[in-house]
This record gives structure tokens, sequence and C-alpha cells, in this order.
């Protein structure tokens, strides 16, 4: 995930699109999972949420 936001911020939504369209037979992310992983790295320091919702990678 930190490698697909360090281009541009992208959204939860954003980040599912992301992984269907192309990471998806490596590996298959629910919304839940991504989700998951962003709360982990966000309350880790690793990326923070913008005001539109999108996370960046710090």
């Amino acid at each position: 995930m930190l490698g697909l936001m360090l281009r541009q911020a992208l959204s939860h939504h954003d980040l599912h699109g992301r992984f269907e369209a192309g990471l998806a037979h490596i590996y298959a992310a629910s919304y839940g999972s991504i989700h998951r992983a962003l709360r982990q790295l966000h309350e880790a320091g690793e990326v923070e949420q913008t005001d539109d919702g999108a996370r960046t990678s710090e």
C-alpha cells in the first residue's frame, strides 16, 4: 500500500480499485483488509489523512 501511495494520495476506494485492477492476482484485498491496514499505518505514523479523506505516505 505504501508503494501505491508514494506516487499520490489515494482514498480507500482508490486503493481498492488499484488492487482490483492489477494486484488481485497477487493479493485479493477486501475493503475491510484495506481499512485495517490503513488504520494500522496511520497509528504507526506512516500515513496521514488529508481533508478530502485521501491518505498520503509521509
